[in-house]
């Protein structure tokens, strides 16, 4: 069986120079073929140790003599193994060298990089075994202006440089042109490996004799900053005039939308700050600046016909440039108020706005150009001062409020008394919150709150006094977004009719509890609850002068009256029969209803109580109701076929009355059903 062939014995610092150099050498080609290996590990250590052995030897020799000169003519000197080292540089890179001859493009940087990163990582092995060499010899010949003396590591960069580098580019640049070739792909839409050019970049400023070298830096500038801005200037202008001539404006957006995106990630190769700056600068130039006129034509039309897309890249475009969207601006302004305009026009058609849908409406174009200013023009001040300024222009002025200035708040007041109602199928939670916010943007635009609180306080009134509210704590959230929009002084009037309603609930229920332990109500089954209010909240409508209260609600009354003067003796109460709300249960019939009536159809139903036909002059000289109200109100009644008309003005109760009105719902066995919708 055969041996493995024993490594050599390490030569002693005095041996024949040869002996010790094929030493050296084998270790040297055992690191650069393989540097990441235990075998570059394994050598190191005797590769040191032969270097060390030797240099001392030398070095001692050296001082021992008194002239310099003549030292050791026929022993090896320091500067002999240095030679060496030299020379083995030149040979390696020599070699190296010939291999990228037929090499080109792509393939010559993979080939360049995998060799740079092996011999770097095998340099940093071979400069710490000669480091005795650096410590007992090379300072010495600094001290002697030997400028071209340089420790291992340095040595291996400036031989790379003289040896592979240069050479390379010596051949029709081909290192350059192969990193201007990928790029050139990159720029066309090809597939291409961006971090093998920066690599191959970061290979030219790795090229450093020590840490102060600004030699590096001049090699990346001349073998490819140099070149490659002039090639992307050439690439600029060339590319930015044919995609003008062969595309149209969106089109050439889309394209230019591509290439800065691109060309971000091409201009980001370039290690020099100022360089990329003047870089970014001639792009915007050839392919925006020059081109900025027919941007700025081109706006209004994609805002006109809401092209997003084109609106996005236009305005994404042009804020690369200083000031290049600051002919917009204007053109933004009036284009979403001719957008507000046109969808209000659109929804009116021949008849008045739904305030639902009006509201809705305003919001969206609100909305759609507020999203736009904060996605694409990122909040910029001065589209949003267009933007503002044009909502208030269409919210005030539109279609809806050519008849009247006041429609616009009108109907915003009507849709927000509608969030706040109860209903079938009521808005709640953050929905309700949402519509209430959206609703309060609209109020902010058109301006006229004055106006608006009176619709709104007339309404609250008549929410509050009716039990219809959503919640109390809404109404409370609405008050205080109101408050929150413009201040106390135009709220505290809800406020404190807010806060009278809610005691009232509290009256009725301590008028309520007394109402029980007294025998002063006996045989009296009526629910009630009272609504205070002050004669501050506004001009209210009284209740008709000579209107005669049922006497099936007077000891109610009567008693309330008492409860209130000892309670608050120098108040005096005025009775809004016309505001009021009854629930009146039929017990006539088979099925029993809930008729929920006006104060005044309820005093004219109580009437039948004890005759089942009554005259018109009857009614109302027991109700007190004046002849013309009197009928409108009889005929709600006899629509709903509860009353039967007859000649003579003649008003019988319908024994046989069935309902059918739609929108009716149970209470309990009871369908309830109201009146005056």
């Amino acid at each position: 069986m055969a041996e493995a062939p024993t490594e050599a014995p390490i030569p002693n610092g005095d041996a024949d120079f040869e002996i010790i150099w094929a030493y050296i050498k084998k270790g040297m080609d055992d690191i650069m073929a393989d540097p990441e290996s235990g075998e570059a590990t394994a050598r190191f250590n005797g590769l040191y140790t032969c270097v060390y052995n030797f240099c001392s030897l030398a070095s001692s020799r050296s001082s021992s003599e008194s002239n310099i000169t003549t030292v050791g003519k026929d022993k090896p000197r320091c500067s002999d193994l240095y030679n060496k080292l030299v020379q083995y540089f030149i040979d390696y890179l020599a070699r190296l060298h010939d291999a990228s001859c037929p090499l080109k493009g792509e393939d010559l940087l993979h080939y360049y990089l995998r060799e740079w990163d092996k011999y770097s990582m095998g340099v940093i092995y071979i400069d710490h075994a000669f480091k005795p060499l650096s410590r007992y010899w090379i300072p010495r010949k600094t001290n002697e202006d030997s400028m071209d003396i340089y420790p291992a590591s340095s040595l291996a960069m400036v031989q790379w440089k003289c040896n592979m580098l240069l050479p390379i580019q010596d051949e029709h640049q081909r290192f350059t042109s192969a990193i201007l070739g990928l790029i050139d792909s990159y720029r066309k839409g090809v597939s291409t490996d961006l971090n093998l050019v920066q690599k191959a970049i970061n290979a030219l400023t790795s090229i450093r004799i020590d840490e102060e070298d600004e030699t590096s830096l001049e090699l990346y500038k001349e073998h490819f900053e140099n070149a490659f801005f002039t090639a992307t200037e050439n690439f600029y202008q060339s590319e930015s005039e044919a995609l003008l001539a062969q595309n149209t404006i969106p089109g050439y957006l889309a394209r230019v939308d591509a290439i800065l995106q691109a060309e971000d990630n091409c201009i980001a190769l370039c290690h020099d700050i100022d360089v990329r700056k003047s870089l970014k600068s001639k792009c915007e130039q050839f392919f925006i600046q020059n081109h900025t006129n027919k941007l700025w034509d081109v706006f209004s039309q994609a805002l006109d016909d809401n092209k997003d897309e084109d609106l996005h890249r236009i305005c994404s475009i042009l804020a690369r440039t200083s000031h290049g969207l600051d002919p917009l601006i204007p053109k933004f302004e009036d284009g979403v108020k001719r957008a507000g305009r046109a969808a209000i026009s659109n929804l009116l058609g021949k008849d008045q706005p739904d305030p639902k849908d009006y509201v809705n409406t305003l919001f969206d174009v609100y909305q759609k150009y507020r999203s736009f200013v904060q996605r694409t023009l990122r909040n910029d001040k001065s589209f949003a001062f267009a933007l503002d300024n044009a909502c208030r222009d269409f919210m005030k002025w539109n279609a809806a409020t050519e008849l009247s200035a006041t429609k616009s708040v009108e109907l915003l007041a009507t849709h927000v008394d509608r969030l706040l109602r109860k209903s079938v199928s009521p808005m709640e939670g953050r929905a309700l919150e949402e519509a209430l916010d959206q609703s309060i943007v609209i109020l902010k635009y058109t301006g006229d709150i004055e106006t608006f609180l009176i619709f709104y306080k007339n309404k609250l009134f008549k929410r509050l006094v009716h039990d219809v509210s959503v919640s109390d704590e809404v109404e409370a959230s609405m008050i205080q977004k109101l408050k929150d929009l413009h201040g106390f002084e135009y709220t505290q009037k809800l406020q404190r009719m807010f806060t009278d309603i809610s005691l009232s609930k509290d009256y009725s229920n301590e008028f309520n509890e007394q109402r029980q332990d007294s025998s002063n109500y006996a045989g009296v089954d009526i629910s009630f609850t009272i609504r205070l209010g002050g004669e501050s909240y506004g001009p209210l409508q009284l209740s008709i002068r000579d209107y005669i209260i049922p006497r099936e609600l007077l000891p109610i009354q009567e008693g309330f009256i008492n409860y209130y003067k000892k309670k608050f003796n120098s108040r005096v109460l005025k009775w809004l029969w016309n505001y009021s709300r009854n629930e009146l249960r039929t017990n006539y019939l088979n099925q029993r209803y809930i008729l929920m009536t006006s104060s005044y159809q309820a005093a004219i139903l109580l009437r039948y109580n004890h005759a089942e036909t009554l005259s018109l002059d009857e009614l109302s000289a027991t109700t007190g109701i004046n002849t013309d109200l009197l009928m409108e109100i009889l005929d709600t009644l006899t629509d709903a076929k509860i009353l039967l008309a007859e000649e003579h003005s003649q008003y019988h109760l319908n024994l046989n009355w069935m309902s059918k009105k739609v929108g009716e719902f149970f209470h309990g066995d009871d369908i309830m059903i109201d009146l005056n919708t």
